[in-house]
């Protein structure tokens, strides 16, 4: 999935599962095969705080080449994101509006805390798109 012979352009097809932990009092997203994870008090800060870790870990690798992308979510969460129900378009669109600072902060989205939701995505070429990033199939 990942090129690592050529760091100008880095891209990554990922799955993430977004859910409630009851014993963190939080909303965790997590990355599947990153292994990265974005926590936040509402079903879309988590969102968008995950977007944010891994495009950061994506950066650095298209600067250092020793920089390891892929890790392999743990097998319980990976069996969570098996069980969870995709997340709408909608919703991840908004994600990314709210991440690219487009959302305003006073509309919230209500999520169910006893449903997981899974989220594709294909992240990559950072320096070409900027702060419009397109990080959508």
């Amino acid at each position: 999935m990942v090129n690592r012979r050529e760091h100008k352009s880095i891209r990554l097809n990922d799955r993430f599962v977004i859910y409630y932990s009851n014993r963190d009092k939080s909303w965790l997203a997590h990355s599947l095969h990153t292994d990265q994870i974005g926590t936040g008090s509402s079903f879309m800060s988590a969102f968008a705080d995950l977007l944010t870790g891994v495009s950061n870990l994506l950066a650095l690798a298209k600067k250092d080449k020793n920089i390891a992308i892929y890790r392999e979510a743990p097998k319980a969460i990976q069996k969570r994101a098996e069980k969870a129900k995709p997340l709408p378009g909608e919703l991840v669109s908004m994600a990314l509006k709210r991440l690219s600072g487009d959302w305003p902060r006073d509309i919230r989205v209500a999520a169910n805390k006893r449903r997981a939701v899974r989220v594709d995505i294909a992240l990559g070429d950072f320096a070409k798109h900027g702060k419009s990033r397109k990080y959508l199939k």
